[in-house]
């Protein structure tokens, strides 16, 4: 029953502050399909060996807890995004043609640098995975996915070449490559010299989720690391996949941290499976004390990110 009573309180804390708001119904029914998404790829791939909804309740509930992340926007097509992508990449486990497979997960990560150029830096993470963990990579597989990452760059100079006008390749390209390459730590140093009553109540907010979503996240790697023996090889592997995209979407945050609120949404989309994966599979006290722990620092996280301009004044004035 948890995850139906999850799915009703977060829809209503969803919606009700701004019913009439049609962004907050469109990033509601994109949150809504992602974790339908989590759902389906849970009892297909039996990522947890007991039949659960854990990861689409962790889902559905963080992101619930961040309201700055409710309204629809193209990054919030990132996450089902993200899911499709590794729904390819693990049906091509061991797979003796896996070339469509990685053509459409790389098409996907081709169409979701659009959106955020950096997301590029993605792909050495998961081609390296395709050949360690998913034994997926081969020459003809690596071509298939070089295919599908410039397929919408191919479009674009198809639309230039049909239109004779090329000033959107080239500075659609020049713009693309300065973005992904732009590494400005002005951020962290202005977090870093900002008193906590000069900081900006967004900024605490940000700061607040993204520290319990990676602390929640190092948790439930560090358990999966010491008991992956547990899992079936086919399914460490897939866990293996994630860990490392979640490491890889924590250095993209602190080298491009303009895209933070992004970074955060993949963040939550990506440790959902890895922390519902602790939650539901640990057993004795010391679980049972995280367990309850977390879903009170949830709560408090939710009231937090409600009000935190009263808050901050109370706690530092």
């Amino acid at each position: 029953m948890l995850l139906p009573i999850a799915l009703v309180m977060g829809s209503l804390l969803w919606i009700l502050p701004e019913a009439g708001n049609l962004l907050l119904w469109g990033g509601w029914f994109v949150g809504i399909l992602t974790a339908y998404g989590w759902f389906e790829m849970n009892a297909r791939l039996q990522l947890l060996r007991e039949r659960s909804q854990m990861v689409s309740t962790t889902f559905f509930l963080t992101l619930t807890c961040v309201p700055l992340l409710h309204e629809f926007s193209l990054a919030s097509l990132l996450p089902p995004a993200l899911l499709l992508a590794y729904a390819n990449l693990f049906t091509s486990y061991q797979e003796r043609h896996p070339e469509p497979r990685l053509f459409h997960a790389f098409l996907l990560l081709g169409l979701a640098s659009l959106v955020v150029p950096q997301v590029i830096w993605l792909l050495p993470l998961l081609l390296f995975c395709c050949s360690l963990h998913l034994r997926s990579l081969t020459p003809r597989s690596l071509g298939a996915a070089c295919i599908g990452l410039l397929l919408p760059i191919v479009g674009v100079a198809l639309w230039s070449v049909a239109t004779w006008d090329f000033t959107l390749l080239t500075e659609g390209v020049t713009e693309f490559w300065h973005t992904a390459t732009h590494i400005d730590m002005g951020y962290w140093e202005t977090v870093y010299i900002a008193t906590p009553l000069t900081l900006p109540p967004e900024e605490w907010q940000f700061l607040v989720s993204a520290t319990c979503v990676m602390l929640l996240s190092i948790i439930a790697i560090t358990h999966q690391a010491q008991t992956s023996y547990l899992d079936k090889i086919r399914v460490r592997m897939f866990l293996y996949v994630m860990d490392f995209t979640q490491g890889g979407l924590l250095l993209l945050l602190l080298l491009f941290p303009e895209w933070r609120w992004t970074w955060l949404l993949l963040l939550i989309a990506n440790g959902a499976p890895l922390i519902a994966h602790y939650f539901t599979l640990t057993r004795g006290w010391m679980a049972t004390t995280i367990f309850w722990f977390s879903l009170i620092g949830l709560i408090l996280l939710l009231i937090f990110n409600f009000q935190t301009a009263w808050i901050v004044s109370l706690i530092f004035s």
